[in-house]
C-alpha cells in the first residue's frame, strides 16, 4: 500500500487521471479509530494505465450512507461526484445529477474532513 495523495491532491487525482468512472467497488469498510470514524472504499479501476486498485480512505467521517440489496449487482460506478466542500470532502457513487454540489438525493455518500488515496496495485516483486 503506497500513499499517492491527500486531500486536495487526492481530489485532483481522482477527478482527472485516475477516474472512478466504470470502476468496480471491491469493498467498503467503516470503523472507529481513536480520533474518529474512518470509511475506506477499494476500487478496481478500468481506465488507468498505472493503477489497478485504489483505496480512498476518509477520516474523520462526519456522515456516510450506503445501501445494498442482494437483488442489485455489487457495484459498478456508472457516475460519481467527488467535491471539496466547506467542511472537507464529499463523495457520491450514485449522484442524482452532475452538478458540482452535494444533493440530498445523492446516494452512496461519504462526507469527511480529509481523504487519502492509496495505490493497492501489486508491483512486480511484491
Amino acid at each position: 500500500m503506497h500513499l499517492l495523495a491527500e486531500n486536495d491532491d487526492a481530489l485532483r487525482l481522482v477527478t482527472s487521471s485516475e477516474t472512478l468512472l466504470d470502476a468496480v467497488v471491491e469493498g467498503f469498510a467503516v470503523r472507529y479509530e481513536g480520533d474518529g470514524l474512518v470509511a475506506e472504499v477499494i476500487f478496481q479501476l478500468q481506465h488507468s494505465k498505472r493503477l489497478n486498485r485504489l483505496l480512498l480512505r476518509f477520516k474523520p467521517v462526519s456522515s456516510y450512507a450506503f445501501a445494498y440489496s442482494s437483488e442489485v449487482f455489487f457495484y459498478n460506478v456508472e457516475s460519481f461526484k467527488f467535491l471539496r466542500v466547506s467542511n472537507g470532502y464529499y463523495l457520491s457513487l450514485d449522484p442524482v445529477d452532475e452538478r458540482d454540489q452535494p444533493d440530498d438525493c445523492d446516494n452512496d455518500t461519504i462526507r469527511a474532513e480529509g481523504v487519502q488515496a492509496y495505490n493497492l496495485t501489486n508491483s512486480e516483486g511484491d
